[in-house]
């Protein structure tokens, strides 16, 4: 028995093959353009304001209520339950972190929760 269409499969799975490439790049591509509008936070930045959105996206990508958006680098207390900044802050949150300094400190209920920029605090 013959193969007739064996030349219309290797063009089905090429072509599928070069979609999931294409849907990879362009993905990759929008992502990259969605970080740029979310400033990562450095030791020199300043932010003061409410949590009014925040999501966890290869980082933790927030926005005040007056519509700042930035991104936290990696930081734990482990401390807190949960213990990872990114799901620790909630909405209606208050975040303040002073330019030079590498606290970051979160108000809830009247309570100041601390966390450090970019790293793990274990007491």
């Amino acid at each position: 028995m013959m193969i007739t269409n064996g030349n219309n499969i290797g063009k089905f799975f090429g072509l599928l093959i070069l979609g999931f490439i294409l849907m990879a790049v362009f993905g990759i591509f929008l992502q990259k353009k969605r970080m740029e509008r979310y400033p990562m936070v450095t030791y020199q930045s300043e932010l003061k304001g409410e949590i009014s959105e925040i999501r966890i996206n290869r980082g933790t990508l927030a926005e005040f209520k007056n519509g700042q958006k930035f991104s936290l680098p990696s930081s734990d207390n482990l401390s807190y339950t949960p213990y990872f900044i990114g799901r620790f802050i909630n909405r209606g949150d208050s975040l303040v972190k002073s330019a030079f300094s590498d606290s970051i400190f979160i108000y809830r209920n009247k309570k100041k929760y601390y966390f450090i920029l970019g790293k793990r605090v274990e007491k």
